[in-house]
């Protein structure tokens, strides 16, 4: 999840619901939550103790880029779940860029042809390196029988 999404799902939380959290990190670090003390951009500040132990009232600043997921401690029934969550949306995810935004900045990129400087080296389009790729055997020799550029730097 993105860190945007987890800063909206704990600011989303009701207020009496946020002791019943256990945040679990990518490490299998546990965290139970007796309260959210801050909700920043980058980090969530909680005051609550390592699962498993009694050290209660400990205060703990976790990067979301760490979390891997969050849950409640207690039992909660469906229909509370949805009372609470139904209307929660998850921040929409970056558009990919359609082929028609791909070719734009390309363009902007790469120079034309005609404007390009004479020093400048031509980059090979991916279906020459694509060819010279299928053209190999595993050892570097092309089909032809000739040697590629891998092995003595002339083709």
């Amino acid at each position: 999840m993105q860190t945007l999404a987890w800063e909206q799902l704990f600011r989303f939380i009701p207020e009496q619901h946020r002791n019943n959290l256990s945040i679990i990190t990518r490490a299998g670090v546990e965290f139970n939550v007796q309260m959210l003390l801050r909700i920043e951009s980058e980090c969530v500040a909680i005051r609550g103790r390592l699962a498993g132990s009694q050290d209660a009232g400990r205060i703990f600043f976790i990067p979301y880029e760490t979390i891997d997921h969050v849950g409640f401690i207690r039992e909660m029934r469906e229909s509370e779940f949805a009372e609470i969550f139904d209307t929660f949306q998850f921040p929409g995810r970056a558009v990919p860029p359609t082929p028609q935004t791909i070719v734009v900045a390309e363009e902007l990129i790469a120079p034309s042809s005609a404007n390009a400087p004479a020093s400048r080296m031509s980059i090979p389009i991916k279906s020459e390196v694509l060819e010279r790729f299928r053209g190999r055997n595993g050892n570097g020799v092309t089909l032809n029988g000739r040697l590629g550029a891998d092995n003595n730097g002339s083709e």
